[in-house]
């Protein structure tokens, strides 16, 4: 069913008719749209929300013990083309949350990250007008290993190192 009109003057003086704004709740399901949950929705719901909204209606989320910060970091150096494993041994379910970069150079060399033996993904090209200043920035990634030990790859530019956190092992 379509919402009333109402006629409202424009910016220019003209009228127009635009839809009449409805109050947030519904009288029945086929007569408006919903805004919040209605007594009819609720009673669908068996006069309960799902659980996964827990008991206060808001979403619940879990996340695996090995995606929780446990404060780790593991610092990376400057030296050219080099791959550092992240962690003693590194293993599949390690979390890399963050790589924070520091640009030593207006022209940095590239930074790429391995997930054990799969091939390396580049987080930062690096390289003339890769940055403006040698301020420090740190690349979000929230990623879990599915193959093996997490691996830093610093390009052949150099003049780039950082420091990673995660969950390594």
């Amino acid at each position: 069913m379509p919402s009333a009109l109402i006629a409202v003057k424009d910016a220019s003086g003209a009228t127009v008719n635009i839809e009449k704004p409805i109050v947030p709740a519904r009288a029945a399901a086929a007569d408006s749209r919903p805004v919040v949950l209605s007594n009819e929705d609720f009673a669908k719901l068996g006069g309960g929300l799902p659980s996964a909204l827990g008991t206060s209606g808001g979403m619940k989320v879990e996340l695996p013990a090995s995606q929780i910060e446990t404060g780790k970091y593991e610092a990376f150096p400057n030296t050219v083309s080099t791959t550092t494993t992240l962690g003693s041994t590194g293993a599949i379910g390690d979390f890399l949350s963050t790589v924070t970069i520091v640009p030593e150079t207006l022209n940095p060399g590239s930074i790429s990250i391995k997930d054990g033996s799969g091939t390396a993904i580049v987080i930062f090209a690096g390289g003339t007008g890769s940055v403006l200043s040698l301020v420090p920035f740190t690349v979000n990634l929230g990623y879990t290993s599915t193959v093996g030990a997490w691996q830093i790859v610093t390009g052949s530019g150099g003049n780039v190192h950082g420091v990673c956190g995660g969950n390594f092992t």
